[in-house]
């Protein structure tokens, strides 16, 4: 019976500590996407009214083609250079940026906000 006891008592413990370390679900921006994986969180808190400046590097998580703007001309913008593309921002900024670095030649402040 003692050791029934014993043995009880230890998977309870086991069991119990798990639980206590576990931290709860936490969206802060309601999202959908926990705060340690959203790149909002870890960067800055004001990432919707960050303004873009020339000669900042644009960053890499902008360089897919999500963000990419290819109908440049529908908006009356004259095409990038060799090597440049326009990209969307989260913060409804449009920015010139070379494709290999990343930094940012041009800014359209709230191109795409209307």
């Amino acid at each position: 019976m003692k050791k029934v006891l014993i043995a009880f008592s230890a998977a309870t413990i086991a069991l119990s500590a798990g639980a206590a370390a576990a931290q709860p679900y936490r969206d802060r921006d309601h999202d959908g996407v926990p705060n340690r994986y959203d790149r909002h969180d870890n960067r800055h808190d004001d990432w919707r009214t960050r303004h873009w400046k020339r000669g900042e590097r644009l960053d890499t998580h902008y360089h897919n083609r999500g963000y990419l703007v290819s109908d440049y001309r529908r908006y009356g913008w004259r095409a990038p250079p060799r090597g440049y593309a326009y990209y969307r921002t989260d913060s409804g900024d449009v920015v010139m940026a070379a494709i290999a670095s990343g930094v940012i030649s041009s800014v359209i402040a709230n191109a795409l906000t209307r």
